[in-house]
């Protein structure tokens, strides 16, 4: 009689092909079969992917499989093997294609492109680098792609500064190019094993889903997940849960199902072939069984091979003389014994041993580990264990090196923990050392590649120092994979083993985890470890001890403890010179002159330890470090005003990190690049930088560099006066940053929204971003960030009415630009001091301030500073009476703003020449300037990037009254419009009386009111 379980599942397999249905159609779909062990799960998704592969020819499978061993301790291991399946790499790989036309070459076309173009930190993390060489070599592929694959492969070590996010991005990535080229169908089995970061990524994926063809299918037993995981919430609940709210009833309940359908899968499987089993004999069944699908399915093999169950003169299976319910097997584990016990000698202890390496185990070490031929063990496990008994199944073929090894599994996780629980303490102890030194044999220089399982078979076997140093080495392979619980589990567990006397020993494991600890900002402990890490450093030699100083400059400069990051970075320096390392020596003086030049008044010394981590990392040949000190220097010439030298260093960085592969880095220098760009007033070669900038970060998952890229684009259209589109970029860039809890991100997102705000008339939520970004510099320390919001926040006071307080914040933010030579900042500040000298009346030293901020901004070509300088100016000199000089600062301004395509800001020197004329009896010239203007509103422009639009309007209003055109009294309702719904965006009537008492402000009320009567 057949006993496959698979029978009277039609409506989970109906559902499941509805979900692939509208995943073909591109609506990407998550389900998830719960239900106890046994219930079948395995059974009905093998089932479903056996059809879906059938039924669909370009259909791309891949299983990834929990171990309840290593599982929650082995990061990414369900998602390493479904990239190993699509890449071709791994032992099931195979499985992809099953029926499919597809051929194993286009199978790595589709994975390798989709790995160069959107997962270059993939390789080596979560796909092996070797293998991938090996596939590009197998098919010779001479695509552009797979040789930027294989630089990648080829690549020695992760690269440095990826995140555990970029590495989500990446993987989700990867997975929805591969499904713009065919359809991909994912199963995630048994997830309650999984570990964190497995499950944090499987929830990334299911939320990314959208407008791809992609189903995602995650199997787990509920009764484990409600027990939980180490005292807390199992991290799968909250995942399923999130996913529930979102997709709606993505779950398949086979426990349930069984629960109304029980009695219906017994008759069904009892059906599959010709019986005379009667009503009596069908009810005892289901009545022994509770239609679990495993129960029933081996009970009945167990009563067939007893002979309980004989086949009649008809071909039918019918009940024995002597039929005994009650002699029967209560529990599955029962029943599984007496499979086993049918089994010969040889290979139940063959089983034996397979079950100590665990679920899936590796036909070679069990050959080595009972000293037989693995030849002759493969026959018989692919023979009688797996087409007789049914006990295995073969996966296939893995390599390790140039060692062939063949993969098997247990066909239930039952039978693998049946066999090793008949085994006592001691024969564990002995066979998990004896499986440990046979994967360490046959993995050779590569055994730190499976170091989760060796620690686990090394600890269970009680050999501690082989335990400890395949635990420090899973730790140190989990925090490069960004699985930082998982590397400080280990790290810890390493440590707790490691002995006092092995000082160096210990020095590594415990820098390994104060570098996680620093990642994810956990200070207390990071304190704790940098202390016994400088305890332990005594007894060893200068490069140890240089080591520790770096990590407590790195730490002080996170908490914003500057003073003591310069120390700890100087001390570093004089170690790392005393042990002669050239690498940490760089190291050290970029750690020391990033300290300083963000103290706020020791550029000069900055740049000069800059200049020094540079000449050593270049004397070394370090690219990666002369990159990232040329990254420095450029910021420091930046902030200074250097604009030309800044644009120099930034490129020459640029070319050192595209020649690395550095994405990440290379994306910093292109937003730096178009930092530049911008104060030079060039939108266009901005926007082209950012772009490209903005492909490459998410093309890596870059979401850090994302921010600061969002951050740019804002300000880009800041520039062109499109500040609702700007605000929407800050805003957007906030949520990113505070996503991933980057503090300067959000410093910068606040200080964006905040101006953008302000330019909108939105004064009060311009004084909430503005006083955040301030606060943010404040904690952080960045005394030059902290001059910018110092003169932010005057800006508000300005543009409200609130002079004095506006005149300290200049002040404040001067005193911070001129003690680090900010010469670009001190111009801009000083030109907002020129006008606000105006306003009060002080119009000659309007004029002086203003000409020295003219001087300033042209000795830098700062071109929009230039002109920002020379319209208030003009406005001084007109005050003055001095209006052909007023006039040619206006005409000047003019032509800048008109060659740098700012027509919205040339309207300002356009108010100003129109003004000087009407005051000298020109009103055809004036009406000519207000012409010019209103062609510009005409034209779909606006007035909110003008530091005073309403005077603007106002001098408008006043034109066209002379020149007795109707169009005054329209353009004085929109002033008045304006005005009100300033005074409406401030919280008090003190502030709104303020805004009122402004000189223009004041005229136009009075207008209004005139108009009125």
């Amino acid at each position: 009689m057949a006993t496959s379980p698979v029978v009277a599942r039609e409506p989970e397999l109906a559902a499941l092909s509805g979900a692939l249905g509208r995943a073909l159609g591109g609506q990407g779909q998550v389900r998830f079969v719960v239900g106890e062990a046994g219930s079948g799960k395995s059974s009905v998704v093998q089932a479903f992917l056996h059809e879906a592969q059938a039924g669909v020819p370009d259909l791309l499978c891949a299983v990834g499989q929990c171990d309840a061993r290593t599982g929650a301790g082995d990061a990414y291991l369900p998602l390493r093997e479904v990239l190993g399946v699509l890449t071709g790499t791994a032992a099931a790989a195979s499985r992809a294609l099953g029926d499919s036309k597809t051929s194993a070459q286009r199978l790595f076309e589709v994975s390798g492109k989709a790995i160069a173009e959107f997962g270059p930190d993939l390789v080596g993390l979560l796909v092996p680098g070797a293998d991938l060489v090996f596939k590009i070599g197998t098919f010779a592929t001479q695509a552009v792609w797979a040789e930027k694959l294989r630089r990648q492969a080829e690549r020695e070590g992760p690269r440095q500064g990826v995140t555990q996010d970029q590495i989500f991005e990446q993987y989700t990535n990867v997975l929805l190019a591969m499904a713009r080229e065919q359809p991909l169908l994912i199963v995630l089995d048994d997830l309650q094993w999984a570990d964190a970061a497995s499950l944090a990524l499987l929830f990334r994926l299911g939320r990314r889903l959208e407008g791809s063809r992609i189903l995602l299918i995650g199997t787990y037993r509920p009764d484990e997940v409600a027990l939980g995981r180490g005292g807390e919430r199992h991290p799968l609940e909250g995942a399923v849960n999130e996913l529930q709210r979102y997709g709606g009833d993505i779950t398949l309940d086979l426990d349930a199902a069984r629960q109304r359908s029980g009695r219906a899968f017994v008759d069904a499987l009892l059906d599959q072939e010709p019986n005379a089993l009667d009503e009596d004999f069908r009810h005892a069944l289901h009545a022994h069984t509770s239609g679990h699908p495993l129960f029933v399915a081996e009970l009945l093999r167990a009563m067939q091979e007893r002979g309980d169950l004989l086949v009649d003169a008809q071909g039918r299976w019918t009940p024995g003389a002597h039929l005994d319910w009650d002699t029967l097997p209560a529990r599955i584990e029962a029943v599984i014994a007496e499979r086993v016990a049918r089994l010969s000698a040889d290979l139940r202890e063959a089983l034996a041993v397979g079950s100590v390496e665990g679920e899936q185990f590796t036909a070679e070490v069990v050959a080595r580990v009972r000293s037989v031929e693995a030849r002759g063990l493969v026959r018989q496990l692919s023979g009688a264990l797996d087409r007789q008994h049914q006990l295995v199944s073969a996966l296939g073929l893995e390599r390790a090196g140039t060692q062939r090894l063949a993969r098997y599994s247990f066909r239930h996780g039952l039978f693998q923990r049946h066999l090793y629980a008949q085994l006592d303490a001691v024969e564990r102890a002995y066979l998990h050392q004896d499986v440990g030194e046979a994967l360490e044999a046959l993995y050779g220089d590569g055994a730190d590649a499976i170091a989760v399982p060796l620690a686990h078979h090394f600890l269970a076997a009680g050999d501690e120092p082989r335990a400890r140093r395949y635990l420090r080495v899973a730790g140190q392979d989990a925090a490069r994979r960004y699985a930082h619980d998982l590397a400080l589990e280990y790290l810890t567990r390493a440590l707790a083993l490691i002995p006092a006397d092995e000082g160096a020993e210990r020095f590594g494991a415990l820098l390994a985890r104060q570098e996680v600890y620093s990642v994810l900002g956990r200070r207390a402990e990071e304190r704790a470890d940098l202390t016994a890490l400088e305890t332990l450093a005594a007894g060893l030699d200068d490069a140890h001890r240089a080591r520790v100083a770096l990590a407590q400059a790195g730490y002080a400069n996170s908490t914003a403890d500057l003073d003591a990051a310069a120390q700890a970075a100087q001390h570093a320096e004089a170690l790392a010179s005393a042990a002669g390392d050239q690498i940490l020596l760089a190291r050290a003086l970029h750690l020391r002159g990033v300290a300083v030049n963000r103290q706020g008044d020791r550029a000069t010394e900055a740049q000069t330890l800059l200049e020094r981590a540079l000449a050593t990392a270049r004397s070394v040949g370090s690219r990666r470090h002369e990159g990232r000190a040329l990254l420095a220097l450029g910021s420091l010439e930046d902030n200074s005003g250097q604009l030309d030298a800044a644009d120099a260093s930034y490129r020459a960085a640029l070319d050192l990190f595209v020649a690395l592969g550095d994405v990440q880095s290379e994306v910093n220098a292109l937003n730096n690049l178009g930092s530049v760009a911008r104060k030079r007033g060039d939108l266009d070669e901005a926007a082209a930088l950012s772009a490209r900038a903005l492909g490459k970060a998410r093309s890596i998952g870059d979401r850090r560099g994302e921010v600061y890229l969002l951050i740019g684009l804002g300000a880009q259209a800041s520039a062109r006066a499109e500040f609702a589109a700007s605000q929407q970029s800050f805003e957007d860039a906030l949520a990113v940053a505070e996503a991933i809890a980057d503090a300067r991100g959000c410093l910068l997102a606040h200080e964006g929204a905040g101006l953008s705000a302000l330019r909108l008339g939105r004064y009060a939520a311009a004084r909430v971003h503005l006083d955040a970004a301030l606060a943010a510099a404040r904690t952080l320390g960045d005394r030059v960030s902290e001059s910018y919001e110092l003169n932010n926040v005057a800006m508000v006071e300005h543009a409200t009415g609130r002079y004095a307080a506006a005149r300290a914040g200049y002040e404040a933010s001067l005193e911070l630009k001129r003690a680090r030579n900010n010469r670009w900042a001190e111009g801009y500040t000083l030109a907002y001091v020129g006008l606000l000298e105006h306003h009060q009346g002080n119009h000659a030293a309007a004029e002086a301030t203003s000409a020295h901020a003219l001087d300033i901004a042209r000795g830098l070509g700062a071109l929009a500073e230039v002109a920002s300088a020379l319209t208030v100016r003009g406005h001084a000199l007109a005050a003055l009476g001095r209006a052909d000089e007023a006039s040619a600062a206006y005409r000047e301004a003019l032509e800048l703003r008109r060659a740098l395509r700012q027509p919205h800001l040339a309207c300002e020197p356009l108010a100003g020449l129109a003004r000087v004329a009407l005051s000298a009896g020109g009103l055809a010239s004036a009406r000519e300037h207000v012409q010019d203007i209103l062609g510009v509103l005409d034209a779909g422009g606006t007035l909110d990037s003008a530091d005073e639009p309403l005077r603007v309007w106002l001098t408008c209003i006043r034109v066209l009254q002379a020149a007795g055109e109707p169009r005054a009294g329209l353009l004085l309702v929109g002033a008045h419009h304006r005005l009100q719904r300033l005074a409406a965006a401030l919280p008090d009537d003190e502030a709104r009386q303020d805004l009122w008492a402004l000189p223009h402000h004041r005229e136009v009320l009075d207008l209004w009111t005139t108009q009125e009567r």
